[in-house]
């Protein structure tokens, strides 16, 4: 998803877990975190969900892929 976004163009830092994303952006490390909202085995992703709703941190853009 990274990838169709945004390019080859820009560094990337892999991260653990959706907190560990959400964290990164938080402290400044990174600039844009991609994480997933919701997918089509399970539906929300309860994780996801969760951060933006003790977070600062906001949607910029979404991205779907098949």
């Amino acid at each position: 998803a990274a990838r169709e976004k945004f390019g080859d163009s820009v560094l990337y830092h892999p991260q653990a877990t959706i907190n560990d994303v959400f964290d990164s952006v938080e402290k400044g490390n990174t600039t844009y975190g991609i994480v997933p909202f919701e997918n089509s085995t399970y539906g929300s992703v309860v994780a996801t969900l969760d951060n933006f709703i003790s977070s600062k941190v906001q949607i910029f853009a979404e991205t779907y892929l098949k």
